[in-house]
C-alpha cells in the first residue's frame, strides 16, 4: 500500500472512543432538566449557575444504589443479598459523593454543548 491509500483507509474509518464505564456513557447521554444562569462579571469572567432537578438526582441515586445493591458486603448477609435499606444506610455517603461527581460532569458536558 501507498502512503496516500493508507491515509485514505484510515481516514474512513471512523474513529471511536472506548469509555471506562459503560454505564457513565449511557449516563451522559441521558439529558438532565437544569435551569443555567449565565452573567457576564468581568471582561473575562462569567458567573455560571446551574440548578438540576431533583427528579434527575433521584434517578441517578436509585441507578447507583441499585448497581451497588447487588455487590455490596455487608456483615450478617451474603454478598448481594443484604436490603436496600441497610445499603443505602451503610453506603449513603460514598454514594452520594459519586452522584455529585457524575451529576456535575454531565451538567458541564451539556451546558458545553447548549451554551457554546
Amino acid at each position: 500500500m501507498t502512503d496516500e491509500t493508507l491515509a485514505t483507509t484510515e481516514e474512513a474509518q471512523p474513529h471511536t472512543e472506548p469509555t471506562a464505564d459503560g454505564a457513565e456513557g449511557a449516563q451522559a447521554k441521558e439529558k438532565l432538566n437544569q435551569e443555567v444562569e449565565i452573567r457576564d462579571i468581568g471582561p473575562c469572567k462569567k458567573y455560571v449557575k446551574v440548578t438540576v432537578s431533583r427528579d434527575d438526582i433521584d434517578r441517578l441515586l436509585n441507578d447507583q444504589f441499585s448497581e451497588l445493591e447487588g455487590d455490596a458486603v455487608v456483615p450478617g448477609f451474603r454478598p448481594g443479598k443484604a436490603p436496600r435499606e441497610i445499603v443505602v444506610r451503610k453506603f449513603r455517603k460514598e454514594v452520594n459523593d459519586r452522584v455529585k461527581v457524575n451529576v456535575l460532569m454531565i451538567s458541564l458536558e451539556q451546558i458545553g454543548e447548549e451554551q457554546k
